[in-house]
């Protein structure tokens, strides 16, 4: 699946995302995990290259769209990276602990 540029896992329960699962994608520009069960999210390569975001946009460079709204996510110092990310369309807020709550 060297070759992936879109993957929709929107609406499928998924609970968990194991460590460095995507790391292989390296022409993924579209991850859309919305209304999943997702609590957290591990590091990736993936998620570490959406983070500084693609200078000169290439095949194995691209500017990645992340999506992952509607997930109870546990935000702690771990998601900062998904806080700082600049994007028009972020939908993500937290579920715990209760003082982020909905934030």
């Amino acid at each position: 699946m060297a070759s992936l540029h879109t993957l929709n896992l929107d609406h499928n329960l998924i609970d968990h995302i194991a460590e460095g699962v995507f790391g292989e994608l390296y022409k993924l520009a579209r991850l859309d995990m919305t209304s999943n069960r997702l609590r957290t999210l591990p590091p990736d390569p993936l998620f570490a290259r959406s983070q500084t975001g693609a200078i000169s946009p290439t095949p194995y460079n691209t500017i990645i769209s992340l999506n992952f709204g509607g997930n109870p996510l546990h935000c702690n110092c771990e998601l900062l990276w998904l806080r700082r990310l600049t994007r028009g369309d972020d939908m993500e807020t937290c579920a715990t602990p209760p003082h982020l709550a909905a934030r």
